[in-house]
């Protein structure tokens, strides 16, 4: 008979942990059309796993890590039978999608931990829910807003809606005086925008005058005047940043000069991708063999504005060999058979122009090795020239056949959609 009790109890204590969300659970069956009976049965189904000992044998709700029988089952309204196949949470928890997601890593964290792999995978299957609650704000708080826009809306003449500003002078006026007379009114409304912040005397008494007038008209949603200040005074800040926008339209002249600032910072960006991403091949290359670590050596000693997007592909020991580190850098993207590996866009391939451009304001390089620079306009320079460009010892840019033969095979590729040519 003491053996009964404690099953009962036992049996007890499983029910209240299952059901985590309480009440909210009982009121997700009626609301599914589950009766007391299947509720009954689903307790009678969890006195059957004889292996449960405690809350952390529990995975996922729905089996018992001992035994691995499901205890759970899908609650029906129309027969009142229990499907095997899926826990009764996921169908009873659908009400509240919350309160499925904390029931397993909130209440009891060692549950993650310890997942049964084939229950992971069967779990896998279902529907993804969203573990939070969207939280919106109130209709009534929307409809207030509304309100409130509509009451500065009045303000701004129909025929030019656009936001007018105080005189400097009437404002400094005001902040002295403190009088009604020399401040704003609402019939003819100015702001005063032209400050950094919107939050002035002047604006202050904007915001005043329209709470006011708002709380004293008959049927407004709101009378509480300090709620009533504060949103205007918030809309006030909207049409602030609205004006100092207004006011950052360009000139033709500046409009030109941002575009080139826009070439300069793009330019610049993609020099350091492609240094980046021709060192990161030299470096992944290096163990080939002592000439390509010599090579990822040489690598970390050339800045980003000796990586130019518009060489020539010339495979040879000279200053134009960067393109083909791209072509390497290419070539490892792909796999042993043939095709890409991954996922991702390829870098975008820069032609070379026809005829070369010239551009006489980039920096000059310095430091780099003597045979990195043009020779002809080497030879232009005068000894200060030269020292200031302090030019290393040449330095020997051969590469391994093998090398060069696998680069070859991978320089016609522009899209993943290309293949290598074949052995």
């Amino acid at each position: 008979m003491d053996q009964e009790v404690n099953e009962a109890r036992l049996v007890e204590g499983k029910v209240d942990y299952v059901q985590d969300a309480g009440e909210d659970l009982k009121q997700s069956a009626r609301n599914n059309g589950t009766t007391e009976e299947t509720l009954r049965r689903f307790r009678a189904k969890i006195d059957r796993c004889e292996a449960f000992e405690d809350q952390k044998s529990i995975v996922g709700c729905g089996k018992c890590r001992s035994c691995g029988q499901p205890f759970g089952g899908r609650m029906s309204g129309d027969d009142g039978d229990i499907d095997d196949d899926q826990s009764v949470l996921s169908d009873v928890g659908t009400s509240s999608r919350g309160k499925r997601s904390r029931h397993r890593t909130a209440r009891n964290p060692s549950i993650n931990s310890s997942r049964d792999p084939e229950d992971t995978m069967e779990r896998s299957n279902k529907a993804k829910h969203k573990i939070y609650t969207p939280k919106h704000r109130h209709v009534d708080d929307n409809e207030f807003k509304a309100e409130i826009r509509r009451e500065i809306a009045y303000l701004f003449d129909a025929e030019n809606p656009d936001i007018r500003v105080a005189d400097a002078q009437q404002i400094k006026r005001f902040e002295g005086t403190k009088k009604a007379m020399d401040g704003p009114n609402l019939d003819d409304i100015y702001f005063d925008f032209d400050g950094p912040s919107p939050v002035t005397p002047w604006n202050t008494r904007i915001a005043h005058l329209l709470t006011k007038k708002y709380v004293s008209e008959p049927g407004v949603m709101v009378k509480d005047e300090v709620r009533v200040k504060k949103a205007f005074t918030q809309r006030l800040r909207k049409l602030h940043t609205s004006y100092q926008q207004s006011l950052r339209l360009l000139s033709p002249d500046e409009v030109a000069a941002e575009e080139l600032k826009t070439r300069y910072v793009n330019r610049k960006a993609r020099q350091y991708y492609q240094r980046n991403r021709r060192e990161r091949v030299a470096m992944t290359l290096a163990m080939k063999g002592p000439t390509m670590a010599r090579h990822a050596d040489l690598w970390k000693t050339i800045p980003q504005e000796a990586c130019s997007e518009d060489e020539e592909i010339i495979y040879a020991s000279g200053p134009r060999f960067e393109k083909l580190w791209d072509h390497l850098d290419i070539a490892q993207r792909y796999g042993p058979d043939g095709k890409p590996k991954g996922k991702g866009r390829f870098p975008h391939f820069r032609f070379q122009p026809n005829p070369p451009r010239k551009n006489i304001d980039a920096p000059i390089a310095h430091g780099l090795p003597l045979n990195f620079y043009d020779p002809l306009w080497y030879s232009t320079l005068d000894e200060l020239e030269k020292e200031a460009i302090n030019a290393q010892p040449a330095v020997d840019l051969s590469l391994p056949r093998k090398i060069l033969s696998f680069a070859q095979r991978h320089a016609h590729i522009r899209t993943r959609a290309d293949r290598p040519i074949p052995l």
